[in-house]
């Protein structure tokens, strides 16, 4: 009787609600967790880590590319209703990882209060309940948030990357401006004197170019087709030359294949607050920052890196905006992973160090 009343719950609630795959959005059946050409992105195998202690640390899919996107959206986009289709992925992964071995109980990582006041759920509690309840084994809260942590940086490893030597007292100021966030932070002494995090960066300004397309143009894109016209004809500043870029979707009205052209002049406006707030960001970094720090910034200027640092004109109106010249990192994409693949000298080589050196994983401030 259970399971009937189960079955017939689960044909209204997919007769009344759509379900939508979490990495592109398309309409899917509600028996899968992601569409079939989603599908074909996953990696045939879990990614596999070991953590020190011997510990097994399992994931289904990279943090890149639409999967980066779902968890972005999942935490920070009120898309709780992601949970159930994700844990299908990660109790997969587990069981591909761990096979037979049996678990106790589920548990997440708490939340800030204030965090989940701001963010009106915890999305890792949200993925653990699904995960026990997939697994058929208890959820239980074993762990309690006593002290809310700083804003997580990718900014040292960003740093790093571009070569820099963040454990020394002069002072750098660089922004990390990606795909969902923008990280800016003046570091000296291997930390992080002041900085802000933006949580609206190349992924909203994406969204932007899918809704003013679709009202202007009665054009239904997809995020990937709004990235390709950001990267070819996005600008915050119109240069000489003009160009165009051709988008393609969906017509709105017949449902028919249909392109249009659109240049630097039309794209400008839709991204351009994205890009406002970004550079008011940093001016406020500057504003925070200590006395005896500011001259060397003055000095040096700043350093963009990450993949919005190459949008057409961000530079300029930066340097504009703060009369300090800006330097573009000439692999700004590739920054934080680089800086990434140098910090592990640091965790797997501790002996390298040397007595009284500064290590620039630890925090100074």
């Amino acid at each position: 009787m259970t399971h009937f009343i189960k079955k017939v719950f689960g044909t209204i609630k997919g007769f009344f609600f759509t379900v939508r795959c979490p990495y592109c959005g398309r309409v899917i059946e509600p028996n899968k967790s992601c569409c079939d050409k989603c599908r074909k992105e996953f990696p045939e195998m879990p990614l596999v880590r070991y953590a020190t202690g011997g510990y097994i640390c399992t994931s289904p899919f990279p943090y890149d590319g639409i999967f980066r996107r779902a968890v972005l959206n999942f935490k920070f986009h009120n898309c709780g209703a992601y949970a159930e289709l994700l844990s299908h992925e990660m109790v997969r992964s587990i069981k591909d990882v761990y096979r037979d071995r049996e678990f106790d109980l589920v548990t997440c990582v708490p939340m800030h209060k204030d965090t989940l006041r701001k963010r009106g759920y915890n999305q890792a509690e949200l993925l653990a309940k699904e995960c026990a309840r997939i697994l058929g084994i208890e959820y239980a809260d074993l762990l309690a948030k006593t002290k809310k942590n700083k804003t997580q940086h990718s900014i040292k490893a960003a740093a790093m990357g571009c070569s820099l030597d963040i454990t020394s007292p002069h002072g750098i100021l660089i922004a990390d401006v990606g795909s969902g966030t923008a990280d800016i932070a003046v570091l000296s002494l291997g930390g992080i004197s002041v900085s802000k995090c933006i949580k609206s960066a190349g992924c909203a300004m994406d969204e932007e170019i899918v809704k003013y397309i679709r009202k202007e143009h009665n054009l239904i894109i997809g995020t990937n087709m709004a990235e390709a016209c950001k990267k070819a004809v996005g600008c915050v500043k119109i240069p000489k030359e003009p160009k165009l870029f051709r988008v393609k979707g969906r017509d709105a009205v017949s449902g028919l294949p249909k392109f249009i052209d659109v240049g630097y002049a039309e794209i400008k406006p839709v991204i351009e607050d994205i890009a406002l707030n970004i550079i008011r960001a940093i001016k406020d970094v500057l504003e925070q920052t200590p006395p005896e720090l500011v001259g060397d910034i003055y000095t040096d200027g700043i350093i963009l890196t990450g993949g919005l640092a190459k949008l057409t004109g961000f530079a300029r109106l930066l340097s504009e905006s703060t009369k300090l010249k800006v330097r573009v990192h000439k692999a700004a994409a590739d920054c934080v992973i680089n800086g990434c693949g140098k910090a592990i000298e640091y965790i797997d080589h501790p002996e390298k160090i040397q007595p009284g050196a500064v290590n620039p994983l630890i925090e100074a401030f």
